[in-house]
């Protein structure tokens, strides 16, 4: 009975996910853009499996022992799979119960709450599976291999990388959708408070990351545990369940099925909890109070960048995803200030390999400034957002140069002052001199209003009004994945090449990077002045 349900409701999700709907019954353009989407992903997942098979050929030309198999390639992969695993369901499967618009109808048809939720997760435990499968397989198969061992081994190896996600997914779903609960459904003051404590916590993280995690891969976590002490009991067990010890696999198996059927009950009582408490939230209407309302004169301009700054700071979701390349370049000053003996040598060791000078090594640092703060970019998303309010936006007395604007504003209102900050900071403890502390302005001034303007005219073009949940726009949506493969393109090919063929004039080639910038940049302001307000009246 629940299979009946269940296939139906799976070929949904994965028709809704694919957009394969798109190529049948939509409209020429939406097709298109459909097709590029396609294509773009085609060749990144083409990149990567070109590059897996090239280190798996490294890997499988080297002599191994059993041992440093598991120690040195089963290990490290199973703790990145179920980091990997984790994440992605803490981010995709959060937003896969709570943000569907057509729960309502859904729950209402005679559908068992365990047989939803599972049609939903199957598409994100596939593609978790296809991940485990692409990292943790292939050194068991090394392993295999080395050892000698018959077909048995590969079908029961097979079964393993299988069921392996079963668990990170539950898990990473539960906590996701704790966090997608808090983070959704409250006013603007809290909204923006919770978006300032994931600020925190990123940032919280982030430090971690570049402090912590070097010390680990070197294999210490402090005074009580060590990474060769959990290689070892791992390794051991690894080792054991690897060499056909059928109670371990036994185990094994039924652990998973046990812990996985544990989990899916939790989020199964859950979500029922959490969602019959937000139906009877959302029954009850807050009036009010007008004449407690205050209002303001404001010109077109900085109404509309009032409100924009009210919506990103509003939607956590919108905030952290746009915000982190700045949060990225605040912790690379820190630690440049508070720990240079970190970030220092790599800056020096690339600056040994090029031949730069010694007089232009901090010109790299301006180098990975700039490419940490173009990560950020709130432009390539700034019109879809708008969704089914554009209409309204396009009756109003407002040319598409005032939103453009707005939009380009906003954007530099976040990354200007932020740049200006760090790099006076660096500037300040590098004791740069007069002209390359105006370099470390320029170059990452221009980078970020260059990538603004790229996104603002990508999100133009390939603009998406239909979405359902504002999660897809921000990562998922064509404008958004072809910004961030442009900023990596434009800053780093932009260090690469001055690096490659002017190391011994560093600050002039990078003097003559800004001027090119800054002529591309008032071509696309002219590009924007002559056909934005056509596109924009298309959309």
């Amino acid at each position: 009975m629940a299979m009946k349900f269940l296939l139906p409701l799976l070929r949904n999700n994965l028709l809704q996910l694919s957009h394969a709907n798109q190529l049948r019954y939509a409209d020429t353009k939406n097709r298109t853009k459909t097709i590029t989407l396609y294509m773009l992903i085609a060749m990144i997942l083409m990149g990567l499996l070109a590059y897996l098979i090239y280190s798996l050929k490294i890997i499988y030309s080297i002599a191994w022992s059993l041992e440093e198999v598991v120690t040195e390639l089963v290990v490290p992969m199973v703790l990145i799979c179920v980091i990997l695993n984790i994440a992605i369901s803490i981010f995709w499967g959060s937003g896969l119960l709570l943000s569907d618009t057509n729960i309502d109808s859904v729950l209402a048809l005679p559908i068992p709450l365990r047989t939803l939720i599972l049609s939903k997760l199957t598409v994100l435990f596939m593609v978790e599976v296809a991940l485990t499968v692409a990292l943790l397989l292939p050194m068991m198969v090394l392993f295999g291999l080395t050892a000698g061992m018959g077909f048995p081994f590969y079908l029961i190896v097979l079964g393993i990388t299988i069921l392996f996600p079963v668990i990170p997914v539950l898990l990473g779903t539960m906590f996701g959708t704790q966090i997608y609960r808090i983070l959704k459904n409250s006013s603007a003051r809290i909204a923006r408070l919770k978006a300032a404590a994931a600020i925190l916590i990123l940032f919280a993280f982030m430090i971690f990351m570049f402090c912590k995690f070097p010390d680990i891969a070197a294999g210490n976590f402090g005074d009580v545990i060590s990474t060769s002490t959990f290689t070892l009991y791992a390794g051991q067990y690894i080792h054991r369940l690897l060499n056909g010890d059928y109670l371990l696999i036994g185990i094994y198996f039924g652990g998973v099925f046990l812990i996985g059927v544990t989990l899916l009950y939790g989020l199964i009582k859950i979500f029922r909890n959490w969602y019959s408490n937000d139906a009877i939230q959302g029954s009850k209407s807050q009036p009010v109070d007008w004449n407690k309302q205050t209002t303001k004169q404001h010109s077109p301009v900085s109404a509309l960048l009032e409100r924009e700054r009210t919506r990103y700071f509003s939607l956590p979701v919108y905030l952290t995803n746009t915000a982190c390349g700045l949060l990225f370049a605040a912790v690379f000053v820190l630690l440049v200030v508070l720990m240079s003996d970190k970030i220092t040598p790599y800056i020096y060791q690339l600056a040994e390999y090029f031949q730069v000078p010694f007089a232009d090594y901090d010109v790299l640092f301006i180098y990975a400034f700039s490419i940490l703060t173009t990560i950020s970019c709130t432009t390539y998303v700034s019109i879809s957002i708008e969704g089914k309010q554009i209409e309204i936006l396009k009756s109003l007395p407002i040319a598409a140069k005032c939103l453009f604007r707005v939009k380009l504003l906003h954007h530099l209102s976040m990354s200007v002052p932020t740049i200006f900050v760090l790099n006076t900071i660096m500037a300040l403890y590098l004791q740069w001199s007069f002209p390359k502390a105006m370099l470390g302005y320029a170059f990452p001034l221009l980078c970020s209003v260059l990538i603004g303007m790229i996104g603002y005219i990508l999100n133009l073009i390939f603009p998406n009004f239909e979405w359902e949940n504002v999660t897809h726009i921000i990562k998922q949506s064509l404008p958004a994945i072809l910004t961030a493969l442009i900023g990596v393109v434009v800053t780093c090919g932009t260090a690469y090449l001055l690096l490659r063929f002017f190391p011994s004039a560093l600050f002039m080639g990078s003097w003559l990077a800004c001027a090119i910038i800054l002529l591309l940049l008032l071509t696309m302001v002219a590009w924007v002045d002559k056909k934005g307000q056509h596109l924009y009246q298309e959309l």
